[in-house]
């Protein structure tokens, strides 16, 4: 059984902030003397480096979603032009070749977040993950579908969001989803 974390351990805060407390009871907090937790049990799964049961959670920053977002780009370009020149070497049709290589570069960009703990190659590497806003779970393929498909055109400006207090994109708001660091 895997818990997943809840909202209200994630707090809006500039990274490297001090977290406040205020949105958790006394009797909610971390006891780390006996390693227990009220909300969650001992088997919770955390994303990769963080601990199940730490209250302290924050949206991503502005900057780290940008280099994110620019790092799977680059991933996405990576698998097409591996996909076009591997498809010359082996000497298909172009029409084949361009189809296996867009495709596959526009199903990573679209689906990249519902990879294993909600995290796309660039989110692991800045260590984001994208989560349910409500129930705490990873990004589903259906969330990650949402996120992700009009980014390349309606882009700036749900760029633009993520600028915003909540620091949700308009992918995020379609698919009720938030990026947190940990």
């Amino acid at each position: 059984m895997r818990i997943e974390p809840k909202l209200t351990d994630i707090e809006v805060a500039d990274e490297g902030a001090e977290p406040s407390m205020s949105t958790l009871k006394q009797s909610e907090r971390f006891d780390p003397e006996q390693g227990t937790d009220s909300r969650m049990n001992l088997h919770a799964q955390a994303p990769h480096g963080a601990s199940a049961f730490s209250p302290r959670r924050y949206l991503a920053s502005p900057g780290r979603r940008y280099v994110g977002q620019m790092l799977d780009a680059i991933v996405a370009f990576a698998i097409i032009f591996t996909l076009f020149a591997m498809g010359e070497a082996l000497a298909l049709e172009q029409h084949h070749i361009d189809i296996m290589a867009l495709g596959s570069g526009a199903l990573y960009w679209i689906f990249a977040d519902a990879l294993p703990r909600g995290q796309s190659l660039g989110k692991r590497v800045l260590s984001m993950a994208v989560i349910d806003k409500d129930t705490g779970a990873y990004c589903s393929l259906w969330q990650s579908f949402l996120r992700n498909i009009l980014t390349p055109i309606i882009g700036v400006i749900d760029a633009i969001f993520i600028l915003g207090r909540k620091r949700q994109r308009l992918g995020d708001l379609a698919a009720n989803t938030i990026v947190i660091k940990y």
